[in-house]
């Protein structure tokens, strides 16, 4: 398994925050990597709801397995050869948020031999797109990608 993470000081009230981070369609506007977002199931963001996001030259299919207004919240995405999950954590600060971001993916079969490689890559668009997200919530972060 392969992990990301990145935690950002944001301005933006916590529940603002969190509005923001629970809709997946808006992984689009922060994440570079992220080319396109559409919600498929449900009705806006919440448990439950379902979204496809294309990353790259990969389409995967992403669930809400945790939503704790306006706490947390868990995507989990599928592809034949990789799984995603993605943990969005919004803490209340005196001056805004706090904002976790934690990205999990594990590759399948002998892909699994690359995870070296990916690691690497993985890194590299983790930290782009938590560089975005901090830009969109008007941040700074504050893990050692500062």
């Amino acid at each position: 398994m392969i992990t990301y993470s990145a935690v950002i000081d944001s301005p933006m009230a916590p529940v603002a925050a969190f509005a923001y981070l629970a809709d997946l369609t808006n992984f689009e506007d922060w994440d570079p990597g992220t080319k396109e977002a559409v919600q498929v199931g449900g009705q806006g963001p919440g448990l439950g709801s379902e979204y496809d996001l294309k990353v790259g030259m990969v389409s995967l299919h992403y669930t809400v397995q945790e939503f704790d207004e306006p706490k947390l919240v868990v995507a989990h995405g599928t592809h034949p050869l990789v799984d995603s999950t993605d943990s969005m954590t919004v803490e209340p600060t005196p001056s805004g948020s706090r904002i976790t971001y934690e990205a999990e993916l594990s590759t399948a079969g002998p892909l699994r031999l690359l995870d070296p490689v990916f690691n690497r890559a993985f890194q590299r668009m983790g930290d782009d797109a938590a560089d975005g997200l901090a830009r969109a919530l008007d941040g700074r972060r504050t893990d050692d990608g500062v």
